[in-house]
């Protein structure tokens, strides 16, 4: 089966020390069909530097001073053409099985237009690695409040309390059908942008999610994504405006959600095989 061109943008700005790990993740893959763009914003350290020492094919550069994190996605992607598509910080990381498993499962189903993992993963400064585990996604569970940080809640959002954790950025893959209807990134609501496209991408379509860890975010000093108390009003912001337009009231109590995975099936067949499960999923449990 033929594999899907992945077309993946690496905004970046100052992350010298992190660049040359998040490249090596990127282009250590034995996986032909992908287009990394990375775009700076203006690095006054050595990160161009490093970056211009990867000699690959799949890789370019372009250095655009002054452009914005969610500006600098949205051009990468105007700048390429393949049907998958996702962006990774500079200081983030993928797994060895990252673009091969995300290609097969948008090959394998027609019906896929964005996939995240369920087992987000977290770095720390010494690619330490911690993970979580997300029971389950459904578009009821996000007007819910349910895929809002559970750290830092500042901002009053109607509805449970609890959550069963954000969306990982850095694990989702999408169809360049579902960003173009979305309209791509919306930088007047950063620091949510990515928040408010997953809005965007739910009016659209489902989010299948897998149990394989796709992607690792970066946990810094100094990052940009390090005020939680900002994204999470930014993001409730964006929420109590979608549930307005939809008339949206968030389930009382403990209610059980549906949604769809796709699992591994026949795992020492020769070929990477997978299977749509549909499951219930409540809180922090699986049904």
């Amino acid at each position: 089966m033929s594999q899907p061109l992945i077309n993946l943008v690496i905004p970046t700005l100052n992350v010298a020390p992190w660049i040359e790990r998040t490249l090596t993740s990127v282009l250590g893959q034995d996986h032909p069909a992908l287009d990394c763009l990375l775009i700076d914003g203006g690095s006054t350290d050595e990160t161009l530097e490093l970056a211009g020492r990867f000699s690959d094919s799949r890789l370019r550069i372009l250095v655009r001073p002054g452009l914005s994190h969610a500006a600098a996605v949205n051009l990468g992607l105007a700048e390429t053409r393949g049907d998958i598509c996702a962006w990774l910080g500079g200081d983030d990381l993928y797994f060895p099985w990252t673009l091969k498993a995300a290609c097969s499962i948008f090959a394998a189903f027609p019906e896929v237009a964005w996939l995240s993992t369920l087992r987000p993963a977290i770095a720390d400064p010494h690619d330490i690695l911690t993970g979580s585990v997300i029971p389950g996604f459904s578009c009821q569970a996000f007007l819910d409040g349910r895929y809002l940080p559970r750290e830092g809640r500042t901002v009053s959002v109607r509805g449970p309390i609890t959550s069963l954790r954000p969306i990982q950025q850095e694990s989702t893959f999408f169809r360049r059908s579902l960003w173009e209807a979305a309209g791509g990134l919306d930088a007047a609501q950063d620091p949510a942008a990515d928040f408010g496209l997953w809005a965007r991408f739910y009016q659209q379509a489902e989010l299948y999610g897998t149990p394989v860890p796709l992607g690792a975010f970066r946990v810094r000093p100094g990052q940009r994504s390090a005020a939680v108390a900002d994204y999470q009003y930014a993001a409730g912001a964006i929420l109590e405006s979608i549930r307005a337009a939809a008339g949206w009231t968030p389930a009382p109590g403990e209610p059980v959600y549906r949604g769809k995975k796709v699992v591994r099936r026949e795992v020492l067949a020769e070929d990477v095989r997978w299977a749509i499960v549909e499951h219930e999923f409540a809180d922090d449990f699986a049904i």
